[in-house]
């Protein structure tokens, strides 16, 4: 798969105000220091929560537990 490229903007998406070509083709803004990344990288898939097998533990655990 490709990835997908979109039209850099001219100003800062924060504050409006200048960018200037960092390191990367990466754009930053003079003003308020935020960072466009020219490729962004991909989002993060997350994982379903783990749910515990058998049956649920009740009452309170103990003060001070023994190692087996």
């Amino acid at each position: 798969m490709a990835p997908t490229t979109r039209p850099m903007p001219k100003r800062c998406p924060r504050c409006n105000g200048p960018l200037y070509v960092g390191y990367d083709d990466d754009l930053s803004c003079l003003f308020c220091g935020e960072y466009v990344f020219a490729n962004p990288p991909p989002p993060l898939v997350q994982a379903p929560p783990v749910v515990q097998e058998g049956p649920r533990k009740r009452g309170r655990p103990r003060k001070n537990p023994v190692a087996a």
